[in-house]
């Protein structure tokens, strides 16, 4: 798995990695209380000051899109045999493919579409939704309906 990849979403390049949240004790008059901490790489502070034309000196506002890891997103792909990505299964697959993330990572594009959108074509929003998908589910709801187009007369 690479060390992160980017994706394309609206329009605007984000950034896809694995970082965590570290929890710390910390007591404050006799009462103890856990913080929970995030910590960027250097590396990945010095590309989003580099995306924003900002100067490292200055507070960035940043926007994250943040899920909880699942066991596979921890895999070194490198380091795997090719029968380990066969292993995967299909909805974990289809997440990391949709992140960037898989064994042949490339760089998705995602497509604006709102819930309703989606489910009435018979699609699961909550599940990630490839481009095969999709236009199956268009190409059968126009079957379902023809198309009437008007001549110029």
């Amino acid at each position: 798995m690479p060390e992160n990849s980017e994706v394309i979403l609206a329009g605007r390049k984000y950034i896809v990695l694995e970082i965590s949240v570290k929890p710390k004790k910390a007591r404050v008059k006799e009462r103890e209380y856990i913080q929970h901490y995030i910590n960027l790489p250097k590396w990945l502070a010095t590309k989003l000051y580099e995306m924003a034309g900002e100067d490292l000196d200055v507070e960035l506002p940043v926007v994250m899109l943040i899920s909880p890891a699942e066991w596979y997103h921890g895999i070194l792909w490198e380091e795997m045999p090719e029968r380990a990505w066969k292993t995967i299964p299909e909805k974990a697959k289809k997440e990391l493919e949709a992140l960037g993330l898989s064994r042949e990572p490339r760089k998705p594009v995602y497509i604006v579409a709102t819930e309703e959108e989606l489910k009435e074509l018979g699609l699961d929003p909550n599940k990630p939704i490839t481009l095969k998908e999709l236009k199956k589910k268009i190409l059968e709801k126009h079957k379902k309906k023809p198309i009437t187009v008007s001549q110029p007369t």
